[in-house]
């Protein structure tokens, strides 16, 4: 198992605006500019994940919203009623496409454990 312990330090330099955007993309993503960073050394593959999870959260927030609406105002107009299964359903897609990716991401670990 590695060492977690962080006692070494790297630095680099960039730009006012090349900070900037990455710090943005950490915020996206819900990570420190450090442990983005790490992520993007150790495997994109994971923020894609977290940018992913990301979307889902924001997606249910939508659903939550307009039921809360609907709750709110009597009731739910059919047609309304359909776009709402509709997004669901594309949330237990995304939830089954991360789901899948995860297992790929342990499977992958799991072989680099074995292989050290």
């Amino acid at each position: 198992m590695a060492n977690d312990i962080k006692e070494s330090e790297i630095k680099f330099r960039c730009s006012l605006d090349q900070k900037a955007e990455y710090k943005k993309c950490a915020d996206e993503v819900g990570l420190s500019m450090s442990d983005f960073i790490r992520s993007l050394l150790s495997g994109k593959e994971k923020l894609v994940l977290l940018s992913e999870g990301s979307e889902i959260a924001k997606n249910l927030f939508l659903i939550h919203t307009d039921l809360e609406y609907f709750r709110s105002n009597g009731g739910i107009p059919e047609e309304s009623l359909r776009a709402i299964i509709a997004a669901l359903n594309d949330v237990s897609t995304q939830l089954n496409t991360v789901s899948s990716k995860l297992t790929d991401i342990r499977t992958d670990s799991e072989e680099v454990d074995l292989d050290e």
